[in-house]
């Protein structure tokens, strides 16, 4: 029997809450078919995506924000890693978008399970963050032997915050994690674009035979802005992208 809404147009206005109305209480997208078996389901609702902005769309940055202590990470070109606790199924090992079946043969678990996170992570709340990287990952730039997670975030899930570098830093630390490089620590922006551009380029610290695909900067104390969020972005390396356009 059809419904109301099959014969009647809504006069609706923008933000309208439709759930009631279509009677959608939970949308799952299906895993594709590739994926069948490989993973248990989406990318967990409750922590942000890995994702930062690049700075030439937020330009306002180097006028506003620029005196304040800024740290710089080399952006590693692997593969984005999420792992989590979760009280009923315990460790969770996530990609950008999937939660991964625990498996020897994936190279998440592997890295996973190389790192000790079941036993690391068992009853945390906090949910980290890094790049895959090691053999098949991305042309493996860093000659990586074993497969292996640098982590360069952490997210407390009941705070519902991001820790702030210090904090993040003092806890990569006492967990053992491998982080991501540090190129530029504690230092103000330069107020020129093309200046900032052109720090991104350089050697990877993992392979200084590599050139790096760039840097992200973060404040030593967190902000956040409605222009742009949490205030953390990307720098890509003009060299790096010639290399991958050759």
């Amino acid at each position: 029997m059809a419904s109301l809404v099959d014969y009647q147009i809504l006069d609706l206005v923008d933000g309208t809450d439709l759930t009631e109305i279509l009677g959608v209480i939970l949308y799952q997208p299906p895993i594709p078919a590739c994926l069948a078996g490989d993973v248990n389901g989406v990318f967990p609702s409750l922590i942000p995506k890995t994702d930062c902005e690049r700075i030439q769309n937020h330009s306002w940055i180097l006028d506003e924000l620029a005196e304040l202590e800024w740290v710089a990470t080399e952006k590693l070109d692997g593969s984005s890693c999420t792992v989590l606790w979760d009280e009923q199924e315990g460790l969770q090992v996530c990609s950008r978008n999937w939660n991964m079946r625990r498996s020897d043969r994936n190279a998440y678990w592997q890295a996973a399970m190389a790192l000790g996170l079941d036993e690391k992570l068992k009853g945390s709340r906090v949910a980290w963050q890094g790049e895959l990287i090691g053999p098949k990952i991305q042309g493996n730039r860093y000659n990586a032997k074993e497969y292996t997670i640098y982590f360069f975030d952490a997210y407390h899930l009941d705070e519902m915050r991001y820790l702030g570098f210090s904090e993040y830093r003092h806890w990569v630390t006492k967990m053992e994690f491998p982080r991501v490089p540090i190129v530029h620590g504690k230092v103000p922006l330069p107020k020129s674009m093309d200046e900032l551009l052109q720090r991104a380029e350089g050697k990877s610290v993992l392979n200084f035979n590599a050139e790096r695909e760039g840097l992200v900067w973060k404040l030593m104390e967190d902000r956040y802005d409605p222009r742009i969020g949490r205030c953390v972005f990307k720098t890509i390396s003009n060299r790096f992208l010639l290399q991958q356009k050759d």
